[in-house]
Protein backbone atom coordinates (compact mmCIF):
# COMPACT_ATOMS: atom_id res chain seq x y z
CA UNK A 1 0.00 0.00 0.00
CA UNK A 2 1.15 3.55 -0.72
CA UNK A 3 -0.36 6.55 1.00
CA UNK A 4 -2.17 9.03 -1.32
CA UNK A 5 -3.15 6.23 -3.71
CA UNK A 6 -6.85 5.52 -4.20
CA UNK A 7 -8.29 3.30 -1.48
CA UNK A 8 -5.22 3.55 0.76
CA UNK A 9 -5.87 5.11 4.20
CA UNK A 10 -3.65 7.85 5.56
CA UNK A 11 -1.53 7.09 8.62
CA UNK A 12 -3.99 9.04 10.76
CA UNK A 13 -6.97 7.15 9.33
CA UNK A 14 -5.25 3.80 9.86
CA UNK A 15 -4.41 4.56 13.49
CA UNK A 16 -7.89 5.88 14.30
CA UNK A 17 -9.47 2.80 12.68
CA UNK A 18 -7.33 0.40 14.71
CA UNK A 19 -6.98 2.13 18.08
CA UNK A 20 -9.39 3.20 20.81
CA UNK A 21 -9.75 6.17 23.11
CA UNK A 22 -7.09 6.03 25.82
CA UNK A 23 -4.52 4.29 23.62
CA UNK A 24 -1.04 5.77 23.21
CA UNK A 25 1.08 5.99 20.06
CA UNK A 26 4.86 6.37 20.51
CA UNK A 27 7.08 7.73 17.75
CA UNK A 28 10.65 8.92 17.29
CA UNK A 29 10.42 12.74 17.21
CA UNK A 30 13.74 13.04 15.40
CA UNK A 31 12.36 11.20 12.36
CA UNK A 32 8.95 12.82 11.89
CA UNK A 33 8.58 16.32 10.46
CA UNK A 34 7.10 18.87 12.82
CA UNK A 35 4.07 19.53 10.61
CA UNK A 36 3.28 15.84 10.30
CA UNK A 37 3.75 15.36 14.04
CA UNK A 38 1.48 18.26 14.99
CA UNK A 39 -1.18 17.19 12.49
CA UNK A 40 -1.06 13.59 13.69
CA UNK A 41 -1.19 14.61 17.35
CA UNK A 42 -4.19 16.86 16.74
CA UNK A 43 -6.05 14.24 14.71
CA UNK A 44 -5.42 11.47 17.24
CA UNK A 45 -6.44 13.65 20.17
CA UNK A 46 -9.87 14.11 18.59
CA UNK A 47 -10.35 10.36 19.15
CA UNK A 48 -8.86 10.38 22.64
CA UNK A 49 -5.56 8.88 21.46
CA UNK A 50 -2.22 10.33 22.61
CA UNK A 51 0.96 10.76 20.57
CA UNK A 52 4.11 10.73 22.72
CA UNK A 53 7.79 11.10 21.93
CA UNK A 54 9.77 7.91 22.45
CA UNK A 55 13.23 8.26 23.97
CA UNK A 56 14.39 5.29 21.89
CA UNK A 57 13.52 4.26 18.36
CA UNK A 58 11.40 1.14 18.85
CA UNK A 59 11.85 -0.06 15.28
CA UNK A 60 15.63 0.10 15.67
CA UNK A 61 15.40 -1.85 18.92
CA UNK A 62 13.43 -4.67 17.29
CA UNK A 63 15.54 -4.65 14.13
CA UNK A 64 18.83 -4.73 16.01
CA UNK A 65 17.61 -7.78 17.94
CA UNK A 66 17.12 -9.74 14.71
CA UNK A 67 20.54 -11.27 14.10
CA UNK A 68 19.32 -13.05 10.96
CA UNK A 69 18.21 -9.80 9.31
CA UNK A 70 20.49 -7.06 10.62
CA UNK A 71 19.80 -3.46 9.77
CA UNK A 72 22.06 -2.22 6.93
CA UNK A 73 24.84 -0.07 8.33
CA UNK A 74 25.52 3.49 7.31
CA UNK A 75 28.64 4.04 5.22
CA UNK A 76 31.87 3.98 7.21
CA UNK A 77 33.96 6.16 4.88
CA UNK A 78 35.35 9.46 6.10
CA UNK A 79 33.98 12.79 5.00
CA UNK A 80 36.04 14.58 2.37
CA UNK A 81 36.33 18.13 0.98
CA UNK A 82 34.49 19.12 -2.18
CA UNK A 83 37.05 21.15 -4.10
CA UNK A 84 36.48 24.79 -4.96
CA UNK A 85 37.11 23.86 -8.60
CA UNK A 86 33.72 22.14 -8.49
CA UNK A 87 31.94 24.16 -5.78
CA UNK A 88 32.68 27.58 -7.24
CA UNK A 89 32.31 29.36 -3.87
CA UNK A 90 34.37 29.03 -0.70
CA UNK A 91 32.92 28.16 2.71
CA UNK A 92 33.62 31.72 3.80
CA UNK A 93 31.66 33.15 0.87
CA UNK A 94 28.71 30.86 1.49
CA UNK A 95 28.61 31.63 5.21
CA UNK A 96 28.77 35.35 4.45
CA UNK A 97 25.82 35.07 2.06
CA UNK A 98 23.80 33.04 4.58
CA UNK A 99 24.55 35.44 7.42
CA UNK A 100 23.42 38.38 5.30
CA UNK A 101 20.01 36.73 4.92
CA UNK A 102 19.89 35.96 8.64
CA UNK A 103 20.72 39.56 9.53
CA UNK A 104 18.10 40.95 7.16
CA UNK A 105 15.45 38.98 9.05
CA UNK A 106 16.83 39.64 12.50
CA UNK A 107 17.81 36.02 13.17
CA UNK A 108 20.77 35.15 15.40
CA UNK A 109 20.91 31.45 14.47
CA UNK A 110 20.00 29.09 11.63
CA UNK A 111 19.48 25.35 12.09
CA UNK A 112 20.13 23.12 9.06
CA UNK A 113 18.89 19.54 9.18
CA UNK A 114 18.90 18.53 5.51
CA UNK A 115 21.99 16.55 4.55
CA UNK A 116 22.54 18.11 1.15
CA UNK A 117 22.34 21.62 2.62
CA UNK A 118 25.07 20.96 5.20
CA UNK A 119 27.20 19.31 2.50
CA UNK A 120 26.72 22.28 0.18
CA UNK A 121 27.37 24.93 2.86
CA UNK A 122 30.62 23.41 4.14
CA UNK A 123 31.83 22.11 0.74
CA UNK A 124 32.05 18.55 2.04
CA UNK A 125 30.82 15.21 0.80
CA UNK A 126 30.64 11.67 2.17
CA UNK A 127 29.31 8.17 1.65
CA UNK A 128 26.91 7.65 4.54
CA UNK A 129 23.81 7.16 2.36
CA UNK A 130 23.86 4.89 -0.69
CA UNK A 131 23.68 6.85 -3.98
CA UNK A 132 23.93 10.17 -2.10
CA UNK A 133 27.39 11.66 -1.41
CA UNK A 134 26.49 13.20 1.95
CA UNK A 135 27.29 12.85 5.64
CA UNK A 136 24.66 12.34 8.36
CA UNK A 137 24.93 15.64 10.16
CA UNK A 138 23.35 18.86 11.38
CA UNK A 139 24.60 22.43 11.24
CA UNK A 140 23.97 25.57 13.24
CA UNK A 141 25.09 28.91 11.83
CA UNK A 142 25.34 31.96 14.09
CA UNK A 143 26.56 35.50 13.54
CA UNK A 144 30.12 34.73 14.59
CA UNK A 145 30.45 30.94 14.42
CA UNK A 146 29.24 27.85 12.60
CA UNK A 147 29.10 24.28 13.90
CA UNK A 148 28.96 20.93 12.11
CA UNK A 149 27.49 18.03 14.12
CA UNK A 150 28.48 14.56 12.91
CA UNK A 151 30.05 11.22 13.80
CA UNK A 152 33.57 12.26 14.82
CA UNK A 153 34.98 9.09 13.27
CA UNK A 154 34.26 10.73 9.90
CA UNK A 155 36.76 13.51 10.56
CA UNK A 156 40.25 13.42 9.03
CA UNK A 157 43.14 15.89 9.16
CA UNK A 158 42.21 16.84 5.60
CA UNK A 159 38.70 17.81 6.70
CA UNK A 160 40.07 19.75 9.68
CA UNK A 161 42.37 21.72 7.38
CA UNK A 162 39.50 22.27 4.94
CA UNK A 163 37.17 23.71 7.59
CA UNK A 164 39.90 25.63 9.40
CA UNK A 165 38.63 28.13 11.95
CA UNK A 166 35.45 28.78 9.96
CA UNK A 167 33.57 25.75 11.28
CA UNK A 168 33.57 24.09 14.70
CA UNK A 169 33.32 20.29 14.66
CA UNK A 170 31.07 18.66 17.26
CA UNK A 171 29.67 15.21 17.98
CA UNK A 172 26.37 14.36 16.28
CA UNK A 173 24.22 14.29 19.44
CA UNK A 174 25.65 17.50 20.87
CA UNK A 175 23.20 19.49 18.77
CA UNK A 176 20.41 18.86 21.27
CA UNK A 177 22.17 20.48 24.22
CA UNK A 178 23.57 23.28 22.06
CA UNK A 179 20.18 24.07 20.55
CA UNK A 180 18.52 24.02 23.97
CA UNK A 181 21.19 26.44 25.24
CA UNK A 182 20.57 28.75 22.29
CA UNK A 183 16.85 28.64 22.90
CA UNK A 184 17.27 29.59 26.57
CA UNK A 185 19.87 32.30 25.87
CA UNK A 186 18.28 35.73 26.50
CA UNK A 187 20.52 37.27 23.83
CA UNK A 188 19.04 34.99 21.16
CA UNK A 189 15.66 36.26 20.00
CA UNK A 190 15.12 34.44 16.70
CA UNK A 191 16.21 31.00 15.48
CA UNK A 192 15.54 30.04 11.86
CA UNK A 193 14.26 26.48 11.36
CA UNK A 194 13.39 24.67 8.10
CA UNK A 195 9.66 24.94 7.40
CA UNK A 196 7.46 22.35 5.69
CA UNK A 197 6.29 24.39 2.70
CA UNK A 198 8.50 22.48 0.24
CA UNK A 199 9.36 19.30 2.16
CA UNK A 200 8.64 17.76 5.56
CA UNK A 201 10.73 20.48 7.20
CA UNK A 202 12.74 19.99 10.36
CA UNK A 203 11.99 17.16 12.76
CA UNK A 204 9.55 17.65 15.59
CA UNK A 205 12.44 17.13 18.03
CA UNK A 206 14.31 20.13 16.60
CA UNK A 207 11.12 22.15 16.50
CA UNK A 208 10.18 21.28 20.07
CA UNK A 209 13.66 22.07 21.41
CA UNK A 210 13.25 25.75 20.47
CA UNK A 211 10.89 27.99 22.41
CA UNK A 212 7.81 28.90 20.38
CA UNK A 213 8.53 32.61 20.80
CA UNK A 214 11.94 32.18 19.15
CA UNK A 215 10.99 29.90 16.26
CA UNK A 216 11.08 31.36 12.75
CA UNK A 217 9.94 28.68 10.32
CA UNK A 218 11.35 29.49 6.86
CA UNK A 219 12.54 28.10 3.57
CA UNK A 220 16.20 28.11 4.55
CA UNK A 221 18.64 30.36 2.69
CA UNK A 222 20.86 27.32 2.12
CA UNK A 223 18.05 25.55 0.25
CA UNK A 224 17.57 28.55 -2.03
CA UNK A 225 21.25 29.20 -2.65
CA UNK A 226 22.11 25.55 -3.26
CA UNK A 227 19.41 25.20 -5.90
CA UNK A 228 20.68 28.18 -7.90
CA UNK A 229 23.92 26.85 -9.37
CA UNK A 230 26.79 29.29 -9.85
CA UNK A 231 28.77 29.64 -13.08
CA UNK A 232 31.45 27.14 -12.02
CA UNK A 233 28.87 24.55 -11.00
CA UNK A 234 27.02 24.99 -14.29
CA UNK A 235 30.21 24.57 -16.29
CA UNK A 236 31.18 21.45 -14.35
CA UNK A 237 27.71 19.98 -14.64
CA UNK A 238 27.79 20.42 -18.42
CA UNK A 239 31.11 18.55 -18.51
CA UNK A 240 29.67 15.76 -16.36
CA UNK A 241 26.67 15.39 -18.65
CA UNK A 242 28.90 15.05 -21.69
CA UNK A 243 30.77 12.23 -19.92
CA UNK A 244 27.45 10.69 -18.95
CA UNK A 245 26.33 10.94 -22.57
CA UNK A 246 29.47 9.09 -23.62
CA UNK A 247 28.86 6.30 -21.10
CA UNK A 248 25.22 5.84 -22.06
CA UNK A 249 25.79 6.08 -25.82
CA UNK A 250 28.63 3.58 -25.73
CA UNK A 251 26.57 1.24 -23.55
CA UNK A 252 23.50 1.47 -25.82
CA UNK A 253 25.72 0.72 -28.80
CA UNK A 254 26.99 -2.42 -27.10
CA UNK A 255 23.49 -3.47 -26.04
CA UNK A 256 22.24 -3.05 -29.60
CA UNK A 257 25.21 -5.09 -30.85
CA UNK A 258 24.37 -7.88 -28.40
CA UNK A 259 20.75 -7.91 -29.51
CA UNK A 260 21.73 -7.98 -33.17
CA UNK A 261 24.13 -10.86 -32.54
CA UNK A 262 21.40 -12.97 -30.98
CA UNK A 263 22.74 -12.66 -27.46
CA UNK A 264 20.18 -12.43 -24.67
CA UNK A 265 20.96 -9.69 -22.15
CA UNK A 266 18.67 -9.41 -19.14
CA UNK A 267 17.45 -6.43 -17.17
CA UNK A 268 20.07 -7.13 -14.51
CA UNK A 269 23.02 -7.80 -16.83
CA UNK A 270 22.17 -4.65 -18.77
CA UNK A 271 22.06 -2.42 -15.70
CA UNK A 272 25.30 -3.90 -14.37
CA UNK A 273 27.00 -3.34 -17.72
CA UNK A 274 25.81 0.26 -17.79
CA UNK A 275 27.22 0.76 -14.30
CA UNK A 276 30.61 -0.41 -15.56
CA UNK A 277 30.48 2.01 -18.49
CA UNK A 278 29.42 4.90 -16.25
CA UNK A 279 32.05 4.32 -13.55
CA UNK A 280 34.75 4.24 -16.23
CA UNK A 281 34.13 7.93 -16.92
CA UNK A 282 36.25 10.65 -15.36
CA UNK A 283 35.06 11.83 -11.94
CA UNK A 284 32.14 9.37 -11.70
CA UNK A 285 32.12 8.04 -8.14
CA UNK A 286 28.87 6.05 -7.98
CA UNK A 287 25.32 5.82 -9.30
CA UNK A 288 22.81 8.50 -8.32
CA UNK A 289 19.95 6.03 -7.71
CA UNK A 290 19.01 2.42 -8.31
CA UNK A 291 18.75 1.96 -12.07
CA UNK A 292 15.28 1.33 -13.48
CA UNK A 293 15.89 -1.31 -16.13
CA UNK A 294 12.46 -2.47 -17.26
CA UNK A 295 11.54 -4.59 -20.26
CA UNK A 296 7.93 -4.97 -21.47
CA UNK A 297 5.47 -4.89 -18.54
CA UNK A 298 8.26 -3.97 -16.12
CA UNK A 299 8.64 -0.70 -18.02
CA UNK A 300 5.09 0.18 -17.00
CA UNK A 301 6.10 0.07 -13.31
CA UNK A 302 7.32 3.60 -12.66
CA UNK A 303 9.85 2.73 -9.93
CA UNK A 304 10.70 -0.83 -10.88
CA UNK A 305 14.03 -2.24 -9.72
CA UNK A 306 15.30 -5.40 -11.40
CA UNK A 307 16.73 -8.10 -9.13
CA UNK A 308 17.91 -11.63 -9.78
CA UNK A 309 14.43 -12.78 -8.75
CA UNK A 310 12.50 -10.43 -11.05
CA UNK A 311 14.86 -9.95 -13.99
CA UNK A 312 13.68 -11.02 -17.44
CA UNK A 313 15.49 -11.22 -20.79
CA UNK A 314 15.45 -8.15 -23.02
CA UNK A 315 13.90 -9.39 -26.25
CA UNK A 316 12.75 -7.94 -29.56
CA UNK A 317 8.98 -7.75 -29.26
CA UNK A 318 8.50 -4.96 -26.71
CA UNK A 319 9.95 -1.74 -25.31
CA UNK A 320 12.91 -1.45 -22.96
CA UNK A 321 12.82 1.52 -20.54
CA UNK A 322 16.11 2.57 -18.93
CA UNK A 323 16.17 5.29 -16.26
CA UNK A 324 19.64 5.78 -14.78
CA UNK A 325 22.10 8.30 -13.43
CA UNK A 326 25.54 8.86 -11.99
CA UNK A 327 27.27 10.90 -9.32
CA UNK A 328 30.13 12.89 -10.83
CA UNK A 329 32.30 15.33 -8.90
CA UNK A 330 30.99 17.90 -11.35
CA UNK A 331 27.31 17.08 -11.01
CA UNK A 332 24.51 14.58 -10.55
CA UNK A 333 22.88 13.02 -13.62
CA UNK A 334 19.44 11.53 -14.30
CA UNK A 335 18.36 10.41 -17.77
CA UNK A 336 15.77 8.07 -19.28
CA UNK A 337 15.68 6.56 -22.74
CA UNK A 338 13.27 3.99 -24.21
CA UNK A 339 14.37 1.52 -26.89
CA UNK A 340 12.95 -1.23 -29.09
CA UNK A 341 15.17 -3.93 -30.59
CA UNK A 342 12.67 -5.33 -33.07
CA UNK A 343 9.72 -3.91 -34.95
CA UNK A 344 7.60 -1.65 -32.73
CA UNK A 345 3.83 -1.53 -33.08
CA UNK A 346 2.01 1.53 -34.38
CA UNK A 347 0.75 2.21 -30.86
CA UNK A 348 4.26 2.13 -29.42
CA UNK A 349 5.47 4.57 -32.08
CA UNK A 350 2.55 6.92 -31.49
CA UNK A 351 2.98 6.95 -27.71
CA UNK A 352 6.75 7.45 -27.92
CA UNK A 353 6.27 10.33 -30.35
CA UNK A 354 3.62 11.99 -28.17
CA UNK A 355 5.93 11.75 -25.15
CA UNK A 356 8.81 13.19 -27.20
CA UNK A 357 6.58 16.05 -28.37
CA UNK A 358 5.64 16.84 -24.77
CA UNK A 359 9.28 16.85 -23.72
CA UNK A 360 10.11 19.29 -26.55
CA UNK A 361 7.13 21.52 -25.71
CA UNK A 362 8.40 21.74 -22.13
CA UNK A 363 12.06 22.45 -22.85
CA UNK A 364 11.28 25.12 -25.47
CA UNK A 365 8.99 27.10 -23.16
CA UNK A 366 9.79 30.77 -22.56
CA UNK A 367 8.01 31.93 -19.43
CA UNK A 368 7.71 34.79 -16.90
CA UNK A 369 9.46 34.44 -13.55
CA UNK A 370 6.07 34.43 -11.81
CA UNK A 371 5.03 31.18 -13.50
CA UNK A 372 5.20 28.19 -11.17
CA UNK A 373 6.45 24.73 -12.04
CA UNK A 374 2.91 23.48 -11.47
CA UNK A 375 1.58 25.86 -14.14
CA UNK A 376 4.06 24.28 -16.57
CA UNK A 377 2.79 20.75 -16.00
CA UNK A 378 0.27 21.11 -18.83
CA UNK A 379 2.99 21.41 -21.49
CA UNK A 380 4.64 17.96 -21.39
CA UNK A 381 1.18 16.42 -21.01
CA UNK A 382 -0.52 18.33 -23.84
CA UNK A 383 0.05 15.77 -26.63
CA UNK A 384 -1.23 12.97 -24.36
CA UNK A 385 -4.16 15.07 -23.13
CA UNK A 386 -5.26 15.44 -26.74
CA UNK A 387 -5.72 11.65 -26.80
CA UNK A 388 -7.39 11.51 -23.38
CA UNK A 389 -4.21 10.10 -21.80
CA UNK A 390 -2.00 11.08 -18.88
CA UNK A 391 0.70 9.78 -16.50
CA UNK A 392 0.78 9.52 -12.71
CA UNK A 393 3.98 11.32 -11.78
CA UNK A 394 5.41 14.81 -11.83
CA UNK A 395 7.03 15.98 -15.05
CA UNK A 396 9.96 17.60 -13.28
CA UNK A 397 12.12 17.72 -10.16
CA UNK A 398 15.24 19.55 -9.08
CA UNK A 399 18.67 17.93 -9.48
CA UNK A 400 21.65 18.60 -7.24
CA UNK A 401 25.29 19.42 -7.84
CA UNK A 402 26.99 16.16 -6.82
CA UNK A 403 24.25 15.81 -4.22
CA UNK A 404 20.67 14.51 -4.31
CA UNK A 405 19.22 13.40 -7.64
CA UNK A 406 15.88 14.70 -6.33
CA UNK A 407 16.70 18.16 -5.05
CA UNK A 408 14.07 20.29 -3.33
CA UNK A 409 13.60 23.56 -5.21
CA UNK A 410 11.14 26.42 -4.94
CA UNK A 411 7.94 26.47 -6.98
CA UNK A 412 9.05 29.61 -8.85
CA UNK A 413 12.21 28.56 -10.65
CA UNK A 414 15.24 30.79 -11.11
CA UNK A 415 18.24 30.93 -13.46
CA UNK A 416 20.75 28.31 -12.39
CA UNK A 417 18.16 25.73 -11.37
CA UNK A 418 18.69 22.31 -12.93
CA UNK A 419 15.46 20.41 -13.49
CA UNK A 420 14.41 17.12 -15.02
CA UNK A 421 11.98 16.98 -17.94
CA UNK A 422 10.37 13.55 -17.93
CA UNK A 423 6.97 12.92 -19.51
CA UNK A 424 5.89 9.32 -19.97
CA UNK A 425 3.16 6.91 -20.92
CA UNK A 426 2.51 3.57 -19.23
CA UNK A 427 0.32 0.82 -20.62
CA UNK A 428 -0.45 -1.21 -17.52
CA UNK A 429 0.74 -4.78 -17.73
CA UNK A 430 2.30 -4.26 -21.16
CA UNK A 431 5.06 -1.63 -21.56
CA UNK A 432 6.12 1.89 -20.71
CA UNK A 433 7.65 4.92 -22.41
CA UNK A 434 9.56 7.66 -20.65
CA UNK A 435 11.97 10.25 -22.00
CA UNK A 436 13.94 12.27 -19.48
CA UNK A 437 16.48 15.03 -19.89
CA UNK A 438 18.14 17.46 -17.53
CA UNK A 439 17.68 21.13 -18.36
CA UNK A 440 19.09 24.40 -17.05
CA UNK A 441 16.96 27.48 -16.36
CA UNK A 442 18.47 30.49 -18.20
CA UNK A 443 17.54 34.18 -18.35
CA UNK A 444 16.13 35.57 -21.62
CA UNK A 445 15.57 39.22 -20.63
CA UNK A 446 12.83 41.53 -19.38
CA UNK A 447 9.33 41.62 -20.85
CA UNK A 448 6.23 43.26 -19.34
CA UNK A 449 8.59 44.61 -16.65
CA UNK A 450 9.25 41.05 -15.50
CA UNK A 451 12.19 38.66 -16.03
CA UNK A 452 11.53 35.87 -18.52
CA UNK A 453 13.33 32.54 -18.56
CA UNK A 454 13.70 29.48 -20.76
CA UNK A 455 15.49 26.13 -20.62
CA UNK A 456 18.77 24.81 -22.04
CA UNK A 457 19.20 21.10 -22.70
CA UNK A 458 21.96 19.51 -20.63
CA UNK A 459 21.47 15.77 -21.26
CA UNK A 460 22.95 14.78 -24.61
CA UNK A 461 21.95 11.26 -25.66
CA UNK A 462 20.10 10.36 -28.90
CA UNK A 463 16.46 9.31 -29.05
CA UNK A 464 15.28 6.18 -30.90
CA UNK A 465 14.51 7.12 -34.55
CA UNK A 466 12.45 3.98 -35.26
CA UNK A 467 10.02 5.08 -32.54
CA UNK A 468 9.47 8.59 -33.93
CA UNK A 469 6.56 9.31 -36.28
CA UNK A 470 7.89 12.46 -37.93
CA UNK A 471 4.47 13.20 -39.42
CA UNK A 472 3.16 13.93 -35.91
CA UNK A 473 5.86 16.52 -35.20
CA UNK A 474 5.42 20.19 -35.98
CA UNK A 475 8.12 21.97 -37.98
CA UNK A 476 9.19 23.66 -34.76
CA UNK A 477 9.59 20.35 -32.93
CA UNK A 478 11.40 18.76 -35.87
CA UNK A 479 13.80 21.70 -36.10
CA UNK A 480 14.50 21.47 -32.37
CA UNK A 481 15.17 17.74 -32.67
CA UNK A 482 17.61 18.26 -35.53
CA UNK A 483 19.43 21.00 -33.61
CA UNK A 484 19.60 18.75 -30.54
CA UNK A 485 21.01 15.85 -32.57
CA UNK A 486 23.65 18.15 -34.03
CA UNK A 487 24.69 19.23 -30.54
CA UNK A 488 24.89 15.58 -29.46
CA UNK A 489 27.20 14.87 -32.40
CA UNK A 490 29.40 17.88 -31.75
CA UNK A 491 29.83 17.38 -28.00
CA UNK A 492 29.28 13.73 -27.11
CA UNK A 493 30.40 12.47 -30.51
CA UNK A 494 33.69 14.33 -30.22
CA UNK A 495 34.29 13.00 -26.72
CA UNK A 496 33.57 9.45 -27.92
CA UNK A 497 36.28 9.94 -30.54
CA UNK A 498 38.63 11.45 -27.95
CA UNK A 499 38.20 8.32 -25.82
CA UNK A 500 38.57 5.97 -28.78
CA UNK A 501 35.04 4.61 -28.37
CA UNK A 502 34.40 4.05 -32.06
CA UNK A 503 31.50 1.61 -31.64
CA UNK A 504 29.64 4.19 -29.59
CA UNK A 505 30.50 6.93 -32.06
CA UNK A 506 29.16 4.99 -35.05
CA UNK A 507 25.99 4.16 -33.11
CA UNK A 508 25.53 7.82 -32.21
CA UNK A 509 25.85 8.87 -35.86
CA UNK A 510 23.11 6.46 -36.96
CA UNK A 511 20.76 7.71 -34.22
CA UNK A 512 21.27 11.40 -34.99
CA UNK A 513 20.66 11.53 -38.73
CA UNK A 514 18.68 14.68 -39.64
CA UNK A 515 14.96 14.11 -40.02
CA UNK A 516 13.08 15.51 -43.00
CA UNK A 517 11.28 18.70 -42.01
CA UNK A 518 8.95 18.38 -45.00
CA UNK A 519 7.52 15.24 -43.39
CA UNK A 520 6.49 17.18 -40.30
CA UNK A 521 3.18 19.01 -40.02
CA UNK A 522 3.21 22.67 -41.03
CA UNK A 523 1.22 24.23 -38.16
CA UNK A 524 3.01 24.89 -34.92
CA UNK A 525 0.49 24.05 -32.20
CA UNK A 526 3.32 23.72 -29.68
CA UNK A 527 3.26 27.51 -29.33
CA UNK A 528 -0.43 27.61 -28.45
CA UNK A 529 -0.12 26.06 -24.97
CA UNK A 530 2.98 28.17 -24.36
CA UNK A 531 1.07 31.35 -25.17
CA UNK A 532 -2.01 30.19 -23.29
CA UNK A 533 -0.13 29.28 -20.11
CA UNK A 534 1.95 32.47 -20.27
CA UNK A 535 -1.13 34.67 -20.72
CA UNK A 536 -2.90 32.79 -17.93
CA UNK A 537 -0.02 33.47 -15.58
CA UNK A 538 0.19 37.14 -16.52
CA UNK A 539 -3.56 37.64 -16.18
CA UNK A 540 -3.57 35.79 -12.87
CA UNK A 541 -0.84 38.11 -11.64
CA UNK A 542 -2.64 41.24 -12.83
CA UNK A 543 -6.15 40.50 -11.62
CA UNK A 544 -5.99 37.90 -8.87
CA UNK A 545 -3.32 39.22 -6.54
CA UNK A 546 -3.66 41.80 -3.81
Amino acid sequence: MKETMAGVPTLLEFLKDNLSSGDVVAADPSLLGYGNWNGLAKGLSESGISLVASSTNLVDTVWDADSDNPRPAYGKDSAYPHSIEYAGLTIEEKLSNVRAVMASGGAQALVISTLDETAWLYNVRGNDIVYNPVVRSYAIVQEDNATWYLDLDKITPEIEDHLGDLVTIAAYDEIWDDLADLSSNPLINTIMLPDDSLSSGCSFKLYDTVLESKRWMVVTPTLKMKAQKNSVEISRMKEALIMDGVALSDFLAELERQMGAGEVPTEVTAQELLKTYRLSQKDCTELSFATISGYAEHGAIMHYEATNLTSVPIETDSLYLLDSGGQYLGGTTDITRTMHYGTPTAEMIEMYTLVLMGMIDFITLTFPSSMSRWDMEVLPRRPLYAKGLNYRHSSSHGIGMYLFVHEVVEVQVKPGYVLSNEPGFYKDGAWGVRIENQMLVVDTGMFFDEPFYTFEALSLVPYEPKLIDVALLTHYQANWLNAYNLEVREKVGQELLNQGRLEGYEWLLTKTEPIGISSATVPNPTLLPVIAVTLFTLIKGLYFTN
